[in-house]
């Protein structure tokens, strides 16, 4: 936090009734500060939901506390924000069919995508609260997924369970992919010089983006949600895509792909900072992206573009 501070004598407080401040009172021969938002002139409401009642002759000295810039990856504790990740990534990309039992979010997307078709816990570790024992409840998913020709799967995000995750893997459910969640703050750049190709901008995947990756079957999935889907065409071919999502001053990347013999051309840098530049003009001051922590060209690619750590995840299977 930052102060800015102000004397009793001649200055009044009522222009920042609404905003959190700390008032310095005096009180006998010493003085006593109190914190809160201000209610008004004389009121302040503190921490605790507790209304503190003050006088213009007690005040000797207050400040307007401001929040600082809320940057990525810093701020609330370690484990909201990373669920905070977690819960944007399961909102801009939503599975069509979801089932809750106590803090486990089944999803469920015919198959494709492991995001859309694993279990999210979402409670207080360790296990993040299902809605009976832990043993109990792998055996439900185990049920859940099979009966519908899926592969059982969970998703644990780390540090927060690791005791979860340890677990599944002492009962043999392996790694599929053990993922990365990257951050960065956005600012207003410049859209980037891309020569020889052209971009397209629309907010649908048209038939020519869905055929790069061979996404026909997730359509559902990616329309559930408002995004952005970048293009790079050569000679009317489609080469290159991305699918951007924004949500409050969030954005993340999803779906980035440059067809081989287009590769090291520097097309993925040049999309990753046009859809960053998109984010910002949509209100947007964080973006956010998943990557297979094995793929180490894709992370020094989102390293050069100023992307760090927040946390890693693993997707659990039992075969």
């Amino acid at each position: 936090m930052s102060e800015s501070t102000g004397v009793a004598s001649g200055t009044s407080l009522a222009g920042l009734i609404g905003k959190r401040v700390t008032i310095r009172l005096k009180d006998g021969d010493g003085f006593r500060d109190i914190v809160g938002i201000l209610e008004s002139s004389s009121t302040l409401i503190n921490r605790k939901g507790e209304k503190i009642d003050f006088s213009r002759e007690e005040i000797a000295l207050w400040r307007e506390v401001i929040p600082l810039p809320d940057r990525a990856g810093s701020g609330a504790p370690l484990s909201l924000r990373i669920m905070e990740l977690e819960f944007l990534s399961n909102k801009t990309w939503p599975a069509p069919v979801t089932l809750d039992r106590g803090q486990w979010l089944y999803r469920k997307a015919h198959g494709i995508s492991l995001r859309a078709n694993s279990v999210l816990p979402k409670g207080k570790a360790p296990f993040g609260e299902p809605i009976q024992s832990i043993e109990d409840e792998i055996n439900f998913c185990i049920d859940y997924y099979k009966s519908a020709g899926l592969t059982p799967t969970i998703v644990t995000p780390l540090p927060i369970y690791r005791e979860l995750d340890e677990k599944l893997e002492s009962l043999g459910w392996e790694s599929e992919i053990s993922a990365l969640f990257l951050v960065r703050d956005i600012d207003s750049g410049q859209s980037p010089e891309i020569k020889g190709v052209k971009l397209v901008v629309t907010t649908a995947p048209t038939p020519e983006w869905i055929g790069v990756q061979g996404d026909q079957g997730i359509e559902d999935v990616m329309s559930a949600f408002p995004a952005t889907y970048l293009a790079l065409t050569f000679e009317n071919e489609t080469i290159a895509t991305l699918r951007l999502a924004v949500d409050k001053d969030w954005a993340i990347v999803t779906r980035l792909f440059i067809k081989d013999a287009f590769r090291g051309k520097g097309f993925s840098k040049a999309l990753m900072q046009e859809a960053s530049l998109i984010a910002w003009k949509q209100g947007a001051i964080k973006i956010s992206l998943q990557v297979d922590s094995s793929n180490q060209v894709a992370l020094s690619l989102y390293s050069s573009l100023g992307y760090k750590i927040h946390h890693r995840y693993n997707y659990r299977v039992l075969r």
